[in-house]
């Protein structure tokens, strides 16, 4: 069942949402109007101030599964032949100040700084975030810091990841959707013939 949660929010252009692993604390970027948080299952919502600017394009929001005060946030924009420009951001009070993390690597003696445009903390690893981003998946042990990217992912742009039950999961725009079961070390597309015959 389903019921309506964004009946107090300014707006209806909802781009990026994350919630607590017991749902009671959700957060929501409102577009135009910025980050908002409800601390009882999304039945009300208080704007978060001070934090990031509410004219940012903000694409993804994920809260950490041991402490719902940490969250990281990413804005993107651009595309096709500009090339994309975004950042990652952390929150560890709530969302009411960010500082920017880094997430850049030296990749073919080039530097590399993707823009972010999925984030998933594994709930059973502590401090390990997966990062959806337009050069693969990344993956961070420390919180978000220190991403490095996880090459069998492939360099391409991924606008979503997820983690569960020891599966990963990364969908790219074109519907491709890849699978990791060892932590990203490697990865299939769906639907792809494995050994044995099956799929």
């Amino acid at each position: 069942t389903w019921q309506e949660a964004g009946a107090g929010l300014p707006g209806r252009d909802v781009p990026a949402l994350a919630a607590s692993p017991s749902g009671s604390v959700l957060y929501a970027w409102v577009t135009g109007h910025g980050l908002f948080r409800s601390q009882d299952g999304g039945d009300s919502w208080q704007a978060v101030g001070g934090g990031l600017d509410a004219r940012l394009p903000v694409v993804a929001l994920a809260v950490d599964p041991s402490d719902p005060q940490h969250l990281l946030a990413a804005w993107a924009h651009g595309g096709d032949l500009g090339g994309w420009e975004g950042r990652l951001l952390e929150s560890r009070d709530g969302g009411r100040s960010f500082a920017e993390v880094p997430v850049e690597e030296d990749i073919l003696e080039i530097r590399t700084r993707p823009a972010v445009f999925g984030i998933a903390f594994d709930p059973e690893r502590p401090g390990r975030v997966y990062l959806a981003t337009e050069k693969g998946i990344w993956r961070s042990d420390a919180g978000g810091r220190g991403a490095t990217w996880l090459k069998g992912s492939h360099a391409r742009l991924f606008q979503a990841v997820s983690v569960a039950g020891g599966l990963v999961v990364a969908a790219a725009p074109n519907g491709d959707l890849y699978v990791s079961r060892d932590g990203g070390g490697t990865w299939r597309l769906t639907g792809e013939e494995v050994e044995g015959g099956g799929r």
